[in-house]
């Protein structure tokens, strides 16, 4: 047997069971793997997945909802209709949050709705 010992065979506070097999938490962990492939693919593809996720989760902290002061600004003011300008529409602008609050626009608006300040999310 010797020096070595196969990972069936380790034992110890690190090493514990996974389905039936035994691993070594350092066999667990992503950049382990990452670190004995030891290859400039496996760590731009690590690099890149890390990335990713954390653009994700910043564009989704981004996106979160805060809560909207309803606006003072007059209809007549910013030329509100209760209809769509095209594709432009309150429901889809940075500044609406739902059901009926603009914080641009004074009083309940439509979600179906537009006026001037309309800014795509």
């Amino acid at each position: 047997m010797g020096i070595s010992r196969s990972l069936s065979q380790a034992s110890g506070p690190e090493s514990g069971s996974l389905f039936g097999s035994t691993m070594t938490r350092e066999d667990l962990s992503p950049a382990a793997r990452i670190a004995k492939q030891s290859s400039r693919r496996a760590f731009l593809r690590y690099a890149i997945s890390a990335a990713g996720t954390l653009g994700a989760a910043a564009a989704v902290e981004g996106c979160a909802t805060r809560p909207l002061t309803p606006g003072t600004k007059p209809k007549s003011e910013v030329d509100y209709q209760d209809k769509a300008h095209g594709l432009a529409r309150c429901g889809l602008c940075k500044h609406f949050a739902s059901p009926d609050i603009c914080e641009i626009v004074a009083g309940p608006v439509s979600p179906q709705g537009w006026c001037k300040y309309y800014a795509l999310l």
